[in-house]
C-alpha cells in the first residue's frame, strides 16, 4: 500500500452520512468522512458527473487525480442518499441551498438534523442560511454549519487542516465534528452559528458609484489560495510572497465582481472600497 492511499479508521460517532454536492469542497469532506470510518454517500446533481467519478475513481473535474477512498459511495439518487443515511451534510452553492433543503424535507426523519458547508446568504431573501433552513424544516430540528478556514485540495490530499462546526445543539455539533475529526483533520465545535456564517460574507465592493450586492466573500489568502481552491487567474497577476511580507493592499477578485464593477474598463490596477459588513 502506498503512503498516500486513504485508510479508514474506526469512528464511534455518526454511522452514515449523505454529502449533497460533489464540487471540490463536498468531495473533499466526503473523503475525510470515509477516512474517519463513517459510511458516506456522495451525491451530485448531474448523474453523468456521478458516472464519470465512478469510472475515474476520483473527481477529475474539481479535484483531478486525487483518488477516492475505496469505501466512498457515489449516489445519483437524492432521495436514496437522504433516506439511507443517518445525517445530511449539504455542500452546494448558497443559491441552490433552499432548493436542496426543500427537496429533501419530505424525506427527513423527525429526529434527523441537517448540516451544511455553504458560503454566503440565501440569494432570494438575503437571510442567513440557518434562518432559511428554519423556515423550511422548522426551528426544532438540529442544524449546524461547517466552516473553515481550510482548502478543499488540502483536505482531499489528507494534509493538516481544521474546521469549526457551529450549530443550535451542542450534542448535534459534537456528532458532526466527531465524524469529521481524525488523522490530520481537526474539527472543533461552537454554539455561535451566526458568527460562523458571518465571517464568510457580508461585504459590498464599490468603485466609482458602482457596487455589488452585500454578499461578497472576503478572506485573507496566500499565493497558493487560487490553486488550492481550483481557481485560475484570468487577467493580471496573483498575489506574491512579497505582497504578503509587505502587507500590501492587493485584492484578487472574482469574475462576477469584475463584471459588475468594471463593465467597460480593465479592472487590473483599479482601487476598490470595501466597507465593513452590516451587523446581523
Amino acid at each position: 500500500m502506498s503512503a498516500d492511499t486513504p485508510v479508514a479508521v474506526p469512528n464511534s460517532g455518526v454511522g452514515s452520512i449523505a454529502v449533497l454536492g460533489a464540487g471540490s469542497w463536498g468531495t473533499a469532506l466526503a473523503m475525510q468522512l470515509v477516512r474517519g470510518g463513517t459510511r458516506t454517500l456522495l451525491w451530485a446533481r448531474n448523474p453523468e458527473h456521478v458516472e464519470a467519478m465512478k469510472v475515474a475513481g476520483c473527481n477529475q473535474r474539481f479535484l483531478p487525480d486525487i483518488r477516492f477512498p475505496d469505501d466512498l459511495g457515489l449516489e445519483p439518487s437524492l432521495e436514496n442518499a437522504v433516506r439511507s443515511t443517518d445525517e445530511v451534510l449539504i455542500v452546494v452553492p448558497c443559491h441552490a441551498f433552499v432548493e436542496v433543503v426543500s427537496q429533501i424535507e419530505p424525506w427527513l426523519r423527525p429526529d434527523q438534523g441537517i448540516s451544511w458547508a455553504c458560503k454566503g446568504l440565501e440569494s432570494g431573501s438575503g437571510h442567513f442560511l440557518h434562518q432559511a433552513a428554519k423556515q423550511l424544516i422548522g426551528a426544532d430540528r438540529p442544524m449546524a454549519v461547517v466552516t473553515g478556514p481550510s482548502f478543499a485540495i488540502e483536505v482531499a490530499a489528507n494534509l493538516p487542516t481544521a474546521v469549526t462546526v457551529a450549530g443550535t445543539e451542542e450534542h448535534y455539533c459534537a456528532r458532526i465534528a466527531q465524524a469529521l475529526h481524525g488523522g490530520n483533520f481537526r474539527a472543533y465545535t461552537s454554539d455561535d452559528i451566526v458568527g460562523a456564517e458571518l465571517w464568510q460574507f457580508g461585504f459590498t465592493a464599490e468603485y466609482r458609484g458602482e457596487e455589488t450586492n452585500d454578499d461578497v466573500t472576503i478572506c485573507g489568502g496566500t499565493p497558493e489560495y487560487p490553486q488550492n481552491n481550483t481557481h485560475f487567474i484570468r487577467y493580471g497577476r496573483n498575489i506574491s510572497q512579497m505582497d504578503v511580507r509587505a502587507g500590501r493592499k492587493v485584492a484578487v477578485i472574482g469574475f462576477a465582481i469584475a463584471q459588475r464593477l468594471y463593465p467597460f474598463v480593465d479592472p487590473v490596477g483599479r482601487a476598490q472600497d470595501l466597507p465593513a459588513p452590516a451587523s446581523p
